[in-house]
Parts: structure tokens; C-alpha cells; sequence
């Protein structure tokens, strides 16, 4: 045994009282050094009974909406909310009147909590209040089968404010006009209630996004000139471009035999024409036959002709200056095509226009003229502007297999993004409340869901 313990026997004998009160001061101690607000529920649920003699407690802390809810009871681990008596604690403490003085409050559970069962064996009830920072966020309710004496509640009016000193040490600072009780005036809250309100009906920039891509303004479009097969491409992608340049080289083997044979009834054609020709000065029937060989020579000439024009298409030439747009040379390279077909295209990077698809779900009024930001995936903090210049008349399926209109946007002068760039776009049309923008597309959901 030590001195101390000596001592405090020695006092007890002579003092019950003074032993009495190191108890409460040890009992103070071990409430400030709680380290959170969990330590400190589960303390004031369970621990206070030994300074303060109770058999059974119920702690409820205010939520985020103004109203009690039950937090821990003691000896149980699973507080069972929806039970009658529950019930009826939470609807005495809705009550602001019941949850205004801040004192300790003897209840009787039939005539104040409203609760009547002859079974239960709890019939005393305490409520203390815990204050911290001038609010009562927390309050403790105590059961017991033996009456609160005045001792008790004179004892627990000192500890509910070491608890609620404890309390305010462990909640996060406040803002002095939050800590102040303005807010919580009925005033103030017609203000805020009524700014609320008046803000929902404040126009504001209506918009909407839209992907969109960086497409070449007016491009040479190279596009096959007949059905046959692509043998090489002789320039590469995003490569510079002259005017006069070989960009494709197709297979040339039909057209370069259809020349030769064309050549050859050519020359068929003009002997024949000779010969008859030639015997019109000795023979008169042979002068009949002269129109017909005159004839089918110049169809002869003709065919050839169109055989030298065949084996020319069989090399693309670039028309303009500019940049080589197309996906792949494996793409095409030694693959068939049918005419019509696009292969590539030449453009000038210097005259670019931006291509969006907005969903038929997002469509707006919007009109030729309306402002248009781009932030493209290359430079997200960097927008850039530009008009819209043109929308489609109806929608198509896009390659992600959406419904969307087509609309065309012009950049503005000097502004020339990159050739393929893909971003997003802002769509602007005029300005609409606040509220309808936040309701639009829960309603739009509704509507498609009901057919309306």
C-alpha cells in the first residue's frame, strides 16, 4: 500500500466527504482526457453510473437536420429504435419547450414521456442536458428503480458541464456567425429560406455539352475512281502535301490492257478506212462502205481515248497544297474498293472547322449565330470559341450508336486547332431560371419513362 493510498484511508476516516470529492476530481480528470466524441458518448453511457448510481441510460445526439436520434444505450450494443418507448422519447424530445432549460430534469415516464407499461421496471427518469458552446446537441436520460435524490441531481448538474466543457474541446471549430444564435432566429431563417427560393428563379446561361472533333474546312477529296484495288499509297498520313503529287497508286493491269486492245482496234479501224478508201476511186459500191469505216474509226478513236483516260485515273493526283488525311496504309493497301469510295483527303490545317453531335436527349433552342466553347482533350483549360454555322435537319445514329444531330461551328479567325482533335463542347442558348435547369432532366426521365 502505498502513501497515497494510506492517506486517502487515513482521510476517509476522518472525512468521508473530502473523499468524496477526489472521487468526483479523479472522475473529471478521466472525462477531459477523452480523445474523441465516440470515447466520450460511450464514457457518459456507461462510466457515469459509477459516480452516479443508475441502471440503465439512453444517450440521444442531434443529427444534421435539428432532430434527437438514439446513439447508445447502456448494456446493449445495438440500440432497438423503432421500440415503443423509443418511439415515444423521441416525440417528447421534438418538443422544443422539453429540450429548452438546461438544468437537470426529474420525469415521470407515464405523465411526461407518455409511456404506460406495468412491466417495465424503470419508472425514475433524469434528463440531463449536456451544453456545449451554448448548444444542447447531446442529452442523456437515466433510468433507475430507486427514486433521484436532490444529491443526484446536484451531482449530475456539475458533471453534464464538465461533460459539455469536454464536448466543445472536441467539436471543430465554428464560424463566429454559425457560433452566434442570429442563424437560429426565426428572422433569419425567413431570409435565408426566402433567398433560397428567390435564387431558384435567376437566369442563368443555359447550355449543353456535346462531343465534338476538329474536321478539315472544304478538303481535296480523294475517292475511287472505279471498282478495282488500291496497289500503294504513296504518301503518309499527316505528311505535307504538294499540288502535282502521287498520293495513290492503283492496280493498273485492266485499264493499261484495255488501252492496248483499244490501240489495237484503232489501228484495225484506220486500215480499214484506207483500204476502202482506196478502192472507192476504182469502185463505186466501195464508196458506200467509206461512211461506215469513217465511222467506226472515229468510235475507234473515242474508245482509245477513254482507255488513256481510264489508265490516267489509275494515279490519284493531289490537286492543292495541304496535309495527308487518312487512317492507315494497312487500312487499304492491296484491298478492294468500289467506286465512290473515300480513301484520303488533302486539307489546309489552316481551315479547320469543328463537327459536334448532340444527342436528340440534350437538344436545346439553338439557332445559326449561337456561341459555341470547345475544350479540346489536348488543352482542357484552354477554351476556344467559335459560332454555330450550320445544324442538321434530323437526327442520325453516330458510330456510338447514339441518335444525335450534326451541327458545324466555325472558329474564330486565326484560331486553328489541330486536324483530329477531340473534345467537348458548350452549346449556348440565351438564359433560363435556375430551377428549370436542375429539374429539366429528372422531368425529361419521367416523361420517357411514362410515354408522355
Amino acid at each position: 500500500m502505498n502513501i497515497f493510498e494510506r492517506n486517502r484511508e487515513d482521510i476517509a476516516k476522518d472525512n468521508p466527504l473530502a473523499l468524496s470529492a477526489i472521487r468526483l476530481l479523479q472522475f473529471e480528470s478521466e472525462i477531459r482526457e477523452l480523445r474523441n466524441k465516440s470515447e466520450l458518448y460511450f464514457h457518459l453511457a456507461h462510466d457515469l453510473s459509477a459516480i452516479a448510481p443508475f441502471d440503465c441510460s439512453m444517450l440521444f445526439v442531434r443529427n444534421i437536420v435539428g432532430t434527437f436520434k438514439l446513439e447508445l444505450v447502456k448494456n446493449i450494443p445495438d440500440a432497438d429504435g423503432s421500440s415503443e418507448l423509443v418511439q415515444k422519447i423521441h416525440a417528447w424530445l421534438a418538443s422544443d419547450k422539453n429540450v429548452q432549460d438546461k438544468d437537470v430534469l426529474k420525469l415521470s415516464l407515464k405523465e411526461d414521456i407518455n409511456f404506460e407499461n406495468e412491466k417495465y421496471p424503470f419508472n425514475n427518469i433524469l434528463w440531463v442536458p449536456i451544453i456545449s458552446a451554448g448548444e444542447l446537441n447531446v442529452g442523456l436520460l437515466l433510468f433507475r428503480k430507486k427514486e433521484f435524490t436532490d444529491k443526484h441531481l446536484s451531482l449530475l448538474q456539475r458533471l453534464s458541464k464538465t461533460y459539455g466543457h469536454a464536448l466543445g474541446a472536441l467539436q471543430p471549430k465554428k464560424s463566429s456567425f454559425f457560433k452566434g444564435k442570429l442563424i437560429n432566429t426565426i428572422p433569419a431563417k425567413i431570409i435565408l429560406v426566402s433567398g433560397f427560393c428567390v435564387s431558384l428563379f435567376i437566369p442563368i446561361p443555359y447550355s449543353v455539352l456535346a462531343s465534338v472533333e476538329v474536321v478539315p474546312d472544304d478538303p481535296f477529296v480523294v475517292t475511287a475512281p472505279f471498282d478495282g484495288v488500291i496497289n500503294t499509297i504513296e504518301v503518309e498520313t499527316n505528311s505535307i502535301v504538294t499540288k502535282g503529287d502521287l498520293l495513290i497508286q492503283f492496280d493498273d493491269l485492266r485499264a493499261r490492257n484495255e488501252k492496248n486492245l483499244a490501240y489495237q482496234r484503232l489501228e484495225v479501224a484506220n486500215a480499214k478506212l484506207e483500204n476502202i478508201t482506196a478502192l472507192a476511186f476504182d469502185h463505186i459500191d466501195a464508196g458506200y462502205d467509206q461512211a461506215i469505216a469513217y465511222t467506226e474509226y472515229g468510235l475507234a478513236q473515242l474508245e482509245a481515248a477513254y482507255a488513256d483516260e481510264m489508265l490516267a485515273k489509275t494515279q490519284a493526283i493531289s490537286a492543292v497544297d495541304g496535309v495527308a488525311i487518312y487512317t492507315d496504309k494497312n487500312d487499304w493497301e492491296g484491298k478492294s474498293i468500289k467506286m465512290g469510295e473515300q480513301i484520303l483527303k488533302v486539307a489546309d490545317p489552316k481551315k479547320v472547322k469543328y463537327h459536334i453531335e448532340l444527342p436528340v436527349s440534350d437538344v436545346i433552342a439553338i439557332k445559326k449565330g449561337t456561341p459555341v466553347t470547345v475544350y479540346l482533350d489536348s488543352s482542357p483549360l484552354g477554351g476556344h470559341t467559335a459560332i454555330l454555322d450550320s445544324i442538321s435537319y434530323k437526327p442520325a445514329l453516330t458510330a456510338s450508336g447514339v441518335m444525335a444531330y450534326t451541327l458545324v461551328a466555325m472558329p474564330e479567325e486565326g484560331d486553328n486547332p489541330r486536324i483530329g482533335s477531340r473534345g467537348t463542347a458548350r452549346i449556348y442558348s440565351g438564359t433560363s431560371p435556375l430551377i428549370w435547369q436542375l429539374v429539366r432532366r429528372p422531368l425529361q426521365f419521367v416523361r420517357q419513362r411514362l410515354g408522355l
